[in-house]
């Protein structure tokens, strides 16, 4: 199959009062909007950001106290206890000098 050569032609234009008429109506959609968007909070125009922050921030309250115990509390110190001779955990006494 051969194919035939087609020399390129120019593209349509219209006589000059077409034009002028076709370049006011361009004009006139221009300045008069289709569509009256309602305004949109911030919520709805960033969903996955909101989504995002919202569970960090209720996770981080929720595991506020182990988080702070992990990292930021001083470790408490146990108490010392002893086995008696029955088996029966004691508290050892303090030793004061």
């Amino acid at each position: 199959m051969s194919r035939r050569f087609v020399p390129p032609c120019e593209p349509y234009r219209p006589p000059p009062q077409i034009q002028e008429l076709l370049d006011r109506q361009a004009e006139k959609r221009k300045l008069k909007r289709t569509a009256q968007l309602p305004k949109r909070n911030w919520i709805q125009r960033n969903p996955r950001l909101f989504q995002i922050g919202f569970i960090t921030t209720s996770m981080l309250i929720l595991f506020s106290k182990p988080l702070y115990d992990i990292f930021i509390a001083e470790p408490i110190q146990e108490p010392k206890f002893k086995k008696d001779g029955n088996g029966v955990r004691a508290q050892s006494q303090p030793t004061s000098a």
